[in-house]
């Protein structure tokens, strides 16, 4: 059965800033790299073009139009939520809906597991088996620059919460950001809390202003024995097996004090990193006193199985995973119990806090079949409400406006936190390419999560592990040249 999504709080729409994407670019261009970048988009805007002109031709001649769309779509067929009890459709419901819509075209989905997912799309993509990339607008050697489509084409952009995906440009431009992706959906980074805990601890809730240095104070406070349970709890949680997501605390302080650890240069070989100077130390320093107040075995991604729950002992989380743990919560009668803050705030007169902007987008691969039918169908995956239906239901928020403003007004916690954080997101910005991290400079998340998982078991201090992580980037750097 269909499960209609549920409502956030109402919220004026006028109040949440249309994004154009999740990059930022400090550099500037010469005037040989811009004139590069328009000869670029000219050519592609003629491709496109062209590419019309054939797909008219391969639907005026009756035959079907094969959309072949890989990438990362959790599951093909129906599962059943084990807390919720609800059951999941499966990304079939892709296919059904839109070749009932557009009986010309004949959709190929394949979905690929999580793991390793960037090489399998490269690799798919040399082969010249993908049409649609799903969550590939980061590799950008796979995929197209979509200005010449939305020039030609975007209207529909207005009605989404973020325009674009953005990512640099290319290894020899990289001071540059391009749109090579429209999302699906939308995240935003949210400290998840325990209203209990923090009752027991008698401490105020997270609010707005809250800096790290309030998070760790906290955390501190409510690692040990609660004052009214007598049980063990724990102020903080890392997932530490992620190799994505032991770095974003680490990371979100930079973003917060402003501290600039990646140095751009117009060649992504030649693109600096700074882990060791002072500014950059306290960051390590820092957080390693935030692990001490994690369980034990959260290196292993262990220790909050019962987060969201009534058993739960971690009092806060910096996480992305609003929707599922709001339906957990749901599902167990506990929503009251749970809250939803801001990130830590963004420090030196700057406006914001320091968020993780996420997405699940689709991209158009450079060598598509049908490119101007692969842009209809992704204009229609970001549009349809039938699908932003299914997003909802598969614990993600869907990426558009009309979506929104149709949300039955249930007050679901976490609304205002997470369009108040994507309204207050600077223009075209995204922190994993921005001067705080650069997750694309090639082994970049593992370089950080080898030093960091290091450092949290106290094999390494913090000098050490920041050494570390600098060698690794420099030997990297070494072996381009």
């Amino acid at each position: 059965m269909k499960r209609k999504m549920k409502a956030v709080a109402a919220l004026s729409l006028a109040a949440v800033m249309l994004l154009a994407g999740c990059g930022s670019s400090k550099g500037t261009q010469d005037g040989g790299s811009a004139a590069a970048a328009d000869t670029a988009a000219d050519t592609a805007a003629d491709t496109a073009e062209q590419q019309a002109g054939t797909d008219t031709a391969a639907s005026d001649s009756g035959e079907k139009i094969v959309i072949r769309v890989v990438g990362p779509m959790e599951n093909e067929n129906d599962t059943t939520n084990p807390v919720t009890k609800q059951t999941v459709r499966g990304y079939y419901v892709i296919k059904e809906l839109y070749e009932a819509e557009h009986p010309n075209v004949e959709l190929q989905l394949t979905g690929i597991p999580w793991d390793s997912w960037q090489a399998k799309l490269t690799t798919v993509a040399a082969a010249n088996q993908v049409d649609v990339v799903v969550h590939g607008a980061s590799i950008v050697d796979i995929v197209e620059d979509l200005t010449p489509y939305a020039e030609k084409d975007g209207e529909f952009l207005d009605g989404l919460l973020l325009k674009y995906s953005y990512r640099r440009a290319d290894k020899s431009n990289y001071t540059k950001l391009v749109p090579t992706g429209i999302p699906i959906t939308a995240a935003a980074t949210s400290i998840m809390y325990d209203k209990k805990i923090f009752d027991d601890y008698g401490l105020d809730y997270p609010d707005e202003t809250w800096t790290w240095e309030d998070v760790l104070d906290a955390a501190k406070k409510m690692t040990g024995t609660d004052p009214v349970t007598g049980e063990q709890t724990y102020g903080y949680y890392i997932d530490g097996a992620s190799s994505d997501w032991i770095g974003r605390s680490l990371i979100g302080y930079y973003f917060s004090k402003d501290t600039k650890v990646i140095e751009y240069a117009d060649k992504q070989m030649d693109t600096k990193v700074n882990y060791t100077s002072p500014e950059a130390l306290k960051g390590f320093e820092f957080v390693n006193e935030l692990a001490k107040t994690c369980p034990k075995g959260f290196l292993e991604g262990r220790g909050a199985e019962n987060f969201g729950t009534e058993n739960n002992n971690i009092a806060m989380w910096y996480s992305q995973n609003l929707v599922s743990n709001y339906q957990k919560t749901e599902s167990l009668g506990l929503t009251d119990r749970y809250g939803y803050a801001y990130s830590p705030v963004l420090e030196n007169g700057r406006e914001g806090w320091a968020n993780f902007t996420g997405d699940w987008n689709m991209a158009i691969a450079k060598n598509a079949q049908n490119k101007e039918a692969c842009w209809e169908f992704i204009k229609w995956m970001a549009t349809n409400q039938d699908i932003a239906d299914w997003c909802w239901e598969s614990g993600k928020i869907p990426n558009n406006k009309e979506a929104i403003e149709r949300l039955s007004a249930e007050n679901i916690p976490f609304a205002d936190v997470f369009f108040n954080t994507l309204a207050a997101t600077p223009d075209n910005f995204t922190i994993f390419a921005s001067d705080y991290d650069d997750a694309f400079l090639g082994s970049s998340n593992s370089f950080k999560a080898n030093g960091l998982s290091a450092m949290f078991a106290g094999d390494l201090t913090p000098e050490q592990a920041a050494e570390n992580i600098q060698a690794a980037y420099e030997e990297q750097a070494a072996s381009y040249q």
